[in-house]
């Protein structure tokens, strides 16, 4: 089997969460609050996310780890770079999962066409960071 070094996962790991940090809480904030229907001084909507936000932690280590796992797998196998292979497994996997929940809501065509281009955004940017952390692994 492959050994997958734990510190890029746990490395990747966190990038993710500050990553995700500056393009939902910074960079697109103010059409994220009107995505998810909160507006910056909606404390207890603020509270309830923070709160469901720990679980992120956990989930986004196992899905980094897999990620390496894949990469790892991949990579030996077709021969390609990281970071190609990395976006691959976000455009097989990730692209049609949030598709498809950004699609199935009765929110307005520009709000589901926001959500969709926000999400898989910041997938792509975590899937290439973390393709461009393994290379150095390799």
């Amino acid at each position: 089997m492959f050994d997958i070094p734990y510190f890029l996962v746990f490395l990747v790991s966190v990038i993710s969460l500050v990553l995700g940090y500056l393009w939902y809480g910074k960079w697109f904030k103010a059409k994220w609050l009107e995505i998810i229907g909160a507006t910056a001084v909606d404390l207890e909507t603020r509270k309830k996310m923070e709160k469901e936000s720990m679980h992120l932690y956990v989930i986004q280590f196992v899905m980094t780890f897999v990620q390496m796992t894949m990469l790892a797998i991949l990579v030996s196998v077709i021969l390609l770079h990281p970071i190609i292979t990395a976006i691959l497994i976000w455009f097989a996997f990730i692209v049609p999962t949030i598709a498809a929940s950004s699609m199935w809501t009765n929110d307005p065509k520009h709000i589901v066409k926001a959500r969709f281009l926000i999400q898989i955004g910041y997938q792509l940017f975590v899937f290439i960071v973390a393709g461009f952390v393994f290379s150095f692994w390799l």
